[in-house]
């Protein structure tokens, strides 16, 4: 196709593969695609600065599987179909399934819409121009409370309920958009409702299908918020928080924070507003999230992390087969997540291929040498095996790293 050198991770990487074909009959250059890729938080290393060159990786004239992952997902607008094409499935932030036989997902995009329009006439009427960071910040405050309260007859009930939380009925009073000069925005999202997708997210749906259903939690929202906010003409970003720094004043919050599963990542959105990043947890009972440890991810590394996710609801209901091929498509889309490699020994362990999970293990520890869980679970295994030698080896490692370890 080209003389322009690649890396042997490229065609070994099914998805990569098929994706840089694809784009180069469309006619993008190797030279386009190889614009190097972020890696952050696999090390260690927090990168809250989305141009932080340490968090910069590949080599500049040779094209490698991570380059056009990262090239086609940064323009998953432009190559959408393609994509969901590839993947076999419509992206999980998307609210468009691309199949014309179905009405829903245009009545959603239609619904949002018109809230879109609604607060930009507001802010029309009140001399704030579009572009500018009033206008910016305004719109992400609106557009999250579109996405953060229940359609409008549950905030009726709520309302209307004595036994409601104190901290969820300042979330339902809306007084952050009247501080913001947008308390007609208040009473069309009190009249309309919003988009909120309450209660069971062990299917891991997508922002689409969450809505569908009603159902998702933490990460479903954030997948709705940024569709959303997409529609609306701000840029952004997935963001992974330190799980050991939630914290809410919410019970109802509270509960959910402590229920989040052991294995997943804990999402929520970021947009640059004012020179600063601004965190949106939709979870949450108004738009500033002050979590001091996060990492923005690209697209590329939220769906890593949406098919890590994925990938733990399968392993809590004991499918390991389904779980490993959910962490094997994380691995293919970010081959560096710790994590993943981690969870996927654990699969392996469960359906009895030691030798496999240990193997996953050791990619782990290859990328994290100080990754306590690897140790913990490769101890185990070796235990397993009889081979007590290399178990007592990995047990005495994760003490050095946690030395308060029963």
């Amino acid at each position: 196709m080209t003389d322009y050198p690649i890396d042997p991770t490229l065609k070994d990487n099914a998805l990569a593969y098929q994706l840089y074909q694809a784009l180069f009959l469309q006619g993008v250059s190797p030279q386009e695609m190889d614009g190097g890729y972020r890696e952050t938080n696999y090390a260690g290393i927090h990168c809250p600065i989305a141009t932080d060159s340490f968090c910069m990786k590949g080599t500049p004239g040779t094209l490698e599987a991570n380059d056009v992952l990262e090239y086609a997902f940064n323009h998953d607008q432009k190559y959408n179909a393609l994509l969901v094409k590839t993947l076999g499935e419509p992206l999980p932030w998307s609210l468009d399934d691309l199949n014309p036989a179905t009405i829903f997902d245009e009545q959603i995009r239609g619904r949002v819409q018109e809230a879109i329009d609604t607060l930009r006439g507001i802010l029309k009427t009140a001399g704030i121009n579009e572009g500018t960071e009033d206008y910016k910040e305004r719109m992400a405050v609106g557009m999250y409370y579109l996405t953060a309260l229940p359609d409008a007859q549950s905030m009726s009930n709520f309302s209307q309920d004595p036994l409601t939380p104190v901290p969820t009925r300042n979330l339902l009073c809306i007084q952050e958009l009247v501080d913001l000069g947008l308390g007609a925005f208040k009473e069309y999202l009190i009249t309309h409702g919003g988009l909120r997708a309450e209660g069971d997210s062990s299917e891991g749906y997508s922002a689409l299908e969450a809505i569908r259903r009603n159902q998702g939690a933490d990460t479903e929202l954030s997948k709705i918020l940024i569709a959303v906010l997409r529609m609306a003409g701000l840029k952004p970003e997935f963001v992974d928080v330190d799980r050991e720094n939630l914290q809410s004043d919410d019970p109802i919050t509270q509960e959910l924070i402590k229920n989040v599963p052991v294995g997943t990542d804990q999402i929520c959105v970021g947009i640059q507003i004012f020179g600063g990043f601004r965190l949106l947890d939709p979870t949450l009972i108004n738009s500033n999230a002050n979590y001091d440890k996060y990492d923005r991810l690209t697209l590329r590394q939220y769906l890593s992390v949406d098919y890590l996710n994925r990938g733990v609801v399968w392993a809590n209901k004991g499918d390991w087969d389904k779980a490993i091929i959910d962490y094997s498509k994380a691995l293919e889309i970010n081959s560096e997540h710790v994590m993943v490699y981690n969870n996927r020994g654990n699969a392996w362990a469960e359906k009895g291929d030691l030798d496999q999970a240990i193997a996953d293990y050791a990619k782990s520890l290859g990328i994290n040498p100080e990754y306590y869980d690897a140790y913990y679970n490769r101890g185990i295994a070796w235990a397993n095996k009889g081979e007590w030698d290399k178990a007592i080896e990995d047990f005495t490692r994760a003490i050095e790293i946690d030395p308060v370890n029963a």
